[in-house]
């Protein structure tokens, strides 16, 4: 943890002295939809392999806590974006139907649906008991939150894959706990609470979404073919498409905590925390050197961003600018260091989508500052589905450079 503070600090630093330079130069001189399901090269579009299927699914639950979670920092606050938040995750929890539906037909997928919807409702029926902090009310929200669980473990039970569903129950039970505790550690101002249970939340629902595939492997193997992706390809994009997304969720916390006059350091420590372990990703491929780099690196995206923060509550149109041109910049040199250690990773492709994300990051700070909540939310959206992307394409060029490396 102190070498996260570290890094935080430095990167609070950093920023606060950009935004001091650009407004001295000043002075000197004038006086996010569903995600997209990805299809694997050579499969026909209409098409589902068992990883894609495994990988859109993983991402779909995932997408469900972390709205879960951004709906209730909004529901608990009152925020004017509350309606925004709530219809997302809904969305979030259609989305898993839709996934769902080649595989479970049409009638099921619509009976998982509406279970689903039903505990977006439930999640929204919870945070508002907390923000009552009426104990009766949030007993009976909670109560009828576990039912809604115990009524999803009964429609996955009847799909009749025994060994999964069991699997599925138990990550159904504990997501769902552990849920209502990022609720209830959001309502009661602990933070540290907080981020413990979103961390198990987010784990939990991997798990699920994994245990799900398997239930609908199980139940339709002949709707899915193969992956022509190899293991270590499969399993490094399922490491980290999941880091990168909650790289880009904390950041999007800090956002909101900064915008809403809230402490975001333990929000920065978090945000910081995830790059660490990307970076280590990398480090365990290339060693701690390039791992250090590419930590290096990930936490200037942090300090860049919280620069721009800073200047943009300066109103400084200076500083603005100048600290819009440092994230562009530092960006591009790490798509060049990338590069320069990995020829499958093209340089202009490692460009587009890191500038992409300094662009959406950007743009989704600018948009919630501007209280134009549905261009904030797909912003997000679209920050999630380019960190997919390029989760993709650096889990391509790993596999490349280290088929035969234990992961």
């Amino acid at each position: 943890m102190s070498h996260v503070r570290c890094l935080v600090a430095l990167a609070t630093l950093a920023s606060a002295s950009v935004v001091a330079c650009a407004a001295g130069t000043a002075a000197e001189g004038d006086g996010g939809s569903p995600p997209t399901p990805t299809v694997e090269a050579g499969t026909p579009a209409s098409a589902t392999t068992d990883f894609q299927l495994r990988s859109d699914m993983r991402g779909a639950w995932l997408a469900t806590v972390q709205w879960t979670h951004l709906y209730a920092i909004s529901a608990l606050a009152s925020a004017p974006d509350e309606p925004q938040a709530l219809d997302r995750l809904t969305q979030s929890e259609d989305a898993i139907g839709t996934e769902a539906s080649p595989l479970l037909g049409n009638a099921q997928s619509e009976d998982l649906s509406a279970l689903l919807r039903a505990r977006a409702a439930d999640a929204r029926a919870f945070g508002r008991a907390r923000q009552s902090r009426d104990p009766a009310t949030a007993a009976t929200a909670k109560a009828a939150w576990g039912q809604n669980t115990s009524d999803l473990a009964a429609f996955f039970a009847r799909l009749g894959g025994a060994q999964s569903t069991a699997s599925l129950a138990t990550a159904l039970r504990a997501s769902e706990t552990a849920m209502q505790n990022v609720v209830t550690a959001r309502a009661d101002g602990d933070a540290r609470a907080e981020i413990a249970a979103d961390d198990e939340a987010e784990t939990q629902a991997l798990a699920v979404g994994d245990a799900f595939t398997d239930e609908l492997l199980a139940v339709s193997p002949s709707q899915v073919s193969p992956s022509t992706l190899t293991r270590q390809d499969q399993s490094l994009r399922l490491e980290l498409r999941p880091l990168l997304a909650r790289g880009a969720f904390w950041l999007r916390v800090v956002a909101i905590e900064q915008l809403g006059g809230e402490a975001v350091q333990p929000a920065l420590d978090e945000a910081v925390a995830v790059r660490v372990a990307t970076s280590n990703v990398f480090a365990r491929f290339y060693g701690k050197s390039v791992g250090g780099q590419i930590e290096f690196w990930m936490h200037s995206e942090i300090a860049d961003a919280y620069a721009y923060m800073l200047a943009t509550k300066s109103a400084d149109p200076t500083a603005i600018d100048a600290t819009r041109r440092i994230f562009v910049t530092d960006m591009g040199h790490f798509a060049k260091y990338l590069a320069s250690i990995d020829a499958s990773w093209r340089p202009g492709d490692l460009d587009r989508l890191l500038q992409v994300g300094v662009d959406r990051t950007l743009a989704e700070y600018d948009a919630r500052r501007a209280a134009e909540w549905d261009a904030d939310a797909a912003d997000y959206q679209m920050i999630l589905d380019n960190s997919r992307e390029l989760g993709d394409v650096l889990a391509d060029g790993l596999a490349t450079a280290f088929p035969r490396r234990p992961h």
